[in-house]
């Protein structure tokens, strides 16, 4: 996922047969696919049992995206004459936004101690790397004192 996150900008969408069951919360397993899910930005959709037998209802089967506002309904549909799974569907919704120009952040390194700068990203634990999002902010984090920038308007990325 860490692949997927770092070179794709747009909607990405993930479902399958996952068996991690949602609808338990509490198990460590499930606790540590959500903490992964958490920690990508991404999120579950949906929130009904997908696997019904006499004795069980599991939310094994999910859909997952990295953009929220993007699935407008997400819901089960009675599978039991075909298989022993629910079927699972979402509503997305995409349409294709007109250009709008976005900024890039150029900071002055004048006064940037660069060995200070990479003494401090050298012994940053590897697990805040999924929890600072960008350098930006990371730079922000480790070096608090202000630093002039200035938003540049950019056409490309």
């Amino acid at each position: 996922m860490a692949h997927l996150t770092a070179s794709w900008d747009g909607l990405l969408l993930l479902t399958g047969d996952i068996n991690i069951n949602m609808l338990s919360p509490s198990d460590r397993l499930t606790k540590q696919y959500q903490s992964i899910l958490d920690a990508f930005g991404f999120q579950q959709h949906v929130t009904k049992a997908t696997r019904i037998t006499p004795k069980s209802k599991t939310l094994i089967d999910h859909i997952v995206t990295n953009n929220r506002r993007c699935i407008t309904a997400s819901d089960v549909i009675p599978g039991w004459s075909i298989s022993d799974h629910e079927g699972i569907f979402a509503c997305i919704n995409i349409h294709v936004l007109r250009y709008q120009p976005w900024y890039k952040l150029i900071r002055q390194e004048k006064k940037l101690n660069t060995e200070e700068f990479a003494k401090d990203c050298a012994n940053l634990p590897s697990s805040i790397v999924y929890y600072i999002g960008s350098l930006h902010r990371m730079f922000i984090n480790l070096h608090p004192e202000p630093q002039k920038a200035e938003n540049v308007k950019s056409m490309e990325k």
